[in-house]
């Protein structure tokens, strides 16, 4: 989930944004500003500021992992050259909903068996003492 959350965060701030009338070098710059995961601000930071060096941050975006991030950079890019982008972040938002929500689903289904962990770690073994303590205890009286 932590992967996908924020760019879709940023996406929609930046549909509203530009929606409004703002640029989207100051719809980046004022998201920069806003409080956010540090990993992710550290990310789109490196990001925007290698963009405002070299006009490209190609050799930046080979090294994100995540599929969703490198494709918002890559929309990111275009807009700030100058290409229209809003129909393309409108889809690529209902994409990223789609993947948070599976996401979502996959968590909720693996959500009991990872309850269950603890219960097998620490109750399940107290459960056993308490049951096998008096007949130990028997036991090893009887071995007196």
């Amino acid at each position: 989930m932590e992967n996908l959350a924020p760019p879709l965060h940023i996406t929609i701030e930046i549909i509203g944004d530009l929606k409004m009338g703002l640029s989207l070098e100051s719809s980046i710059s004022r998201y920069l500003e806003q409080s956010m995961e540090p990993r992710w601000r550290r990310e789109l930071q490196g990001w925007f500021l290698e963009y405002k060096r070299n006009s490209s941050a190609a050799d930046f975006k080979s090294e994100i992992k995540s599929p969703y991030r490198r494709t918002l950079f890559d929309y990111l890019e275009k807009g700030l050259e100058g290409h229209p982008i809003l129909k393309s972040l409108e889809d690529f938002k209902s994409l990223l909903m789609v993947e948070v929500n599976r996401e979502v689903e996959e968590y909720i289904i693996k959500l009991p068996f990872r309850g269950l962990l603890p219960l097998f770690l620490f109750q399940f073994p107290a459960f056993l003492i308490l049951f096998l303590g008096p007949v130990l205890s028997s036991f090893l009286e009887s071995l007196k």
